[in-house]
């Protein structure tokens, strides 16, 4: 015979699994909107001031402060590239370099997204360029310019977004492994 302990955690734990069952899976997950921006600054320097980019340290520490200008914009540095180039001024030819700064940023939505996404990114990419031009200038290294690059590309998809702990809406990513089970 049980006793009425027994009894009613048995009976709380059915009705308990009665309940969550009808409730369904706790994650909720709604169609959101994702896009990636990408760009290009160009930071043209002259021969002279491009001499301490040589030097492998001077330039991983530039190009350290460069990613941190731009991941405090929520953007990625995806990297960079110098170019030599040479321009005839008179009767003078001038080497100088450009470095392509490539950056991109990732915008989530639940809503789709609007065109001033895309004008608050080219924004944020002024006042990186702004920044990194400042940086260099506080480094010794004077570029003639610093330029937004005339394209910015935007991907666009349409994303799974479920609803965090605080209640937020995030973007939904699995936190299972693909499963080696047989497709059917």
């Amino acid at each position: 015979m049980m006793n009425k302990y027994t009894l009613g955690t048995v009976l709380g734990t059915a009705l308990l699994g009665v309940a969550k069952s009808k409730l369904g899976s706790g994650v909720r997950i709604k169609k959101g909107y994702k896009e990636i921006f990408e760009a290009t600054l160009y930071v043209t320097l002259n021969e002279h001031y491009f001499l301490p980019l040589e030097e492998q340290q001077i330039r991983q520490d530039i190009l350290d402060q460069i990613k941190s200008i731009v991941e405090s914009y929520g953007a990625i540095f995806n990297g960079y590239e110098i170019m030599e180039f040479e321009q005839e001024l008179g009767f003078e030819i001038v080497i100088d370099y450009s470095m392509q700064i490539d950056i991109s940023k990732t915008h989530f939505s639940e809503q789709q997204i609007e065109a001033y996404v895309m004008n608050d990114f080219e924004s944020e990419l002024y006042n990186i360029g702004d920044q990194i031009h400042f940086m260099l200038n506080e480094n010794n290294i004077f570029p003639d310019n610093v330029n937004v690059g005339d394209f910015i590309t935007k991907h666009s998809y349409i994303h799974p977004y479920t609803q965090s702990k605080s209640g937020e809406w995030v973007p939904y990513t699995s936190s299972t492994a693909d499963s080696k089970l047989r497709k059917r």
